[in-house]
Parts: structure tokens; C-alpha cells; sequence
């Protein structure tokens, strides 16, 4: 009868400590991954939103627009330039590193607005035939994220935006 009742030797219950803090050893480095990268993912994924809502006021103000002239690397202002010309006036698209402004030349309220994009690295390439015509921007948009060692770019995107015109070059 007294065998039936017998508990854990202490030899057991040490070697099953041992092996239990073996497992969470072995453990807690993927998880620490898990969730850096999960963070990371949640910060990509917000980044990505902001960028799709940037470019659908882009394209809407593109298509809007009846001439757009781009300047790379301004030096008063440190960014490239966009300006778009509309029928209320001028609209300027500044980007610096990490941020995309959006601006009105001649001062109309409300049109002023500004992106943070940290990590997302953004370039524009106007488009135009020879007579220029049917002028375009081609905007490729992708986030850099510094990995041990080097870094990767993940979530690259690009569209070509046309200005509204017709196949004989006349605003629509």
C-alpha cells in the first residue's frame, strides 16, 4: 500500500525543472521574432493604407489637373516637386525623405495636407511623347526594412496616372 502513494523524488522533479526551462529557453527567441515581426507587419500594413489613401487623392488631382511639370531634387526645397495645374489654381506635391506634402500655391483652404512615410521610399517619372502629349506619371512606391545585414524592400507597387486627356491630346 505504501507504494501506491509514493510522490515524486526529488531527482525527478529537478530534472523535470531542467527540462521545462530548457523548452522555454528554447522558446523565447522565436517568440521575441514573432512578435518584433508583428509589429513590424501592423506598422507596414498602416504605412501601405496611408500610401493608398495619398494616391487616390494624387490620381484624383492628376486627372483634374490640364498640365503637370515635376522637378527632381529642388535645392530651396530639398525634395522633388510635382505641380499640377488646375482651374482653381496651382497644387504642389513636395516629397522629402519620409514625408509627402500636398499644397496649394495660391492659398485656397483646406487643400493642405501632409503624409508621414517613414521607411517608404517613393519615385515619380513623368511620361510624355515626343510632341508632349498624353503626359503620365509613373509612381512606384515600395518600404524598405533594414534587416540584419541589408535591407529588403517589401510591398512594391507601381501605376502610370494619365493626365484627362483624349487620343488627339484635347482635355476630355
Amino acid at each position: 500500500m505504501a507504494d501506491r502513494n509514493r510522490g515524486f523524488l526529488l531527482t525527478e522533479m529537478l530534472l523535470n525543472l531542467a527540462l521545462i526551462s530548457l523548452v522555454l529557453l528554447l522558446s523565447a527567441e522565436p517568440l521575441r521574432i514573432l512578435i518584433r515581426d508583428l509589429h513590424q507587419t501592423h506598422q507596414d500594413y498602416q504605412t501601405q493604407c496611408t500610401v493608398r489613401n495619398m494616391l487616390t487623392l494624387l490620381r484624383r488631382d492628376i486627372q483634374q489637373s490640364r498640365r503637370m511639370v515635376i522637378v527632381e531634387s529642388d535645392i530651396r526645397t530639398g525634395g522633388n516637386l510635382l505641380y499640377l495645374q488646375q482651374e482653381g489654381g496651382i497644387l504642389l506635391y513636395q516629397l522629402t525623405d519620409g514625408i509627402v506634402s500636398r499644397q496649394s500655391a495660391s492659398g485656397q483652404p483646406g487643400l493642405d495636407q501632409e503624409w508621414t512615410l517613414p521607411r517608404l521610399r517613393i519615385d515619380w517619372k513623368p511620361w510624355a511623347d515626343p510632341g508632349g502629349r498624353f503626359e503620365a506619371i509613373e509612381i512606384t512606391t515600395r518600404i524598405q526594412r533594414d534587416v540584419p545585414g541589408k535591407r529588403k524592400q517589401f510591398l512594391r507597387n507601381a501605376e502610370v496616372i494619365f493626365l484627362d486627356l483624349d487620343p488627339v491630346g484635347e482635355r476630355l
